[in-house]
């Protein structure tokens, strides 16, 4: 049985899983959030579009996965 070297689990632990996208700056700042749903955003126009990562307190990204038609 192999011995587990706490050292490397602490730093496993401590490494982030996804680094911070530096592709999506810089960023527009329009419409409302009217829902979140764990990491999926309601928004209301103007300038949403299906698909487009938002961040939320520039620390949570979420996708735009619908407009209604009201909303357009």
């Amino acid at each position: 049985m192999r011995s587990l070297d706490k050292a490397k689990i602490t730093q496993a632990m401590a490494t982030p899983l996804f680094q911070p996208s530096t592709d999506i700056l810089p960023y527009r700042c329009f419409g409302k959030v009217q829902e979140v749903f764990t990491n999926l955003v309601k928004v209301t126009l103007p300038g949403a579009k299906q698909g487009e990562l938002c961040l939320i307190d520039n620390q949570l990204a979420a996708e735009v996965i619908t407009i209604k038609a009201q909303e357009a």
